[in-house]
């Protein structure tokens, strides 16, 4: 980079056969490695094929019959795990996780079967959670209206007993 700009000059493109092997895979697991450490996602079909950038950790569950993408998810989601790791990670300026350290972490691993009835009592929980956030949400929404129109004067409260 000069002036601003970015000189590439006669370098070559990339080959494209030589990254497939970075490409993410649906499944695959991901890790914020510095900065942000401990945001963890998983690939989707739509994002399957893209480039991950270097400041993630992809982790790719190989054996699926005895390892579900979404359990190694949802462990690593647990903030005692994050910490865990954290504390493990190279300290700098900034925190930095190198793929060693993630290496040597020991997972609990029950049997497939009981990984899919964890993640499936974790789904009906989301699912309880967000309809809880959408009735909030509503409940915020119209406290909101109401005091708009109870302070503009479009609505007026009758007199009468309160409770």
């Amino acid at each position: 980079m000069r002036d601003g700009l970015i000189r590439a000059g006669d370098i070559p493109d990339a080959d494209v056969a030589a990254l497939e092997q970075y490409q993410l895979q649906t499944g695959d697991v991901l890790w914020v490695r510095t900065g942000a450490m401990g945001q963890t996602a998983i690939v989707r079909r739509d994002e399957s094929g893209w480039l991950p950038h270097t400041n993630l950790l992809r982790l790719r569950v190989t054996q699926e019959t005895e390892l579900s993408p979404a359990y190694l998810l949802a462990y690593l989601s647990q903030a005692a795990v994050q910490a865990r790791i954290r504390d493990r990670s190279v300290q700098s300026v900034t925190t930095s996780l190198s793929t060693a350290t993630l290496g040597d972490l020991e997972i609990p691993l029950p049997p497939l079967a009981d990984q899919l009835r964890i993640l499936s009592a974790l789904q009906s929980l989301d699912e309880q959670t967000a309809a809880i956030e959408r009735r909030l949400n509503a409940a915020r929404a119209a406290r909101t209206a109401l005091a708009r129109h109870l302070t503009n004067g479009t609505v007026i409260l009758a007199e009468g007993k309160s409770k």
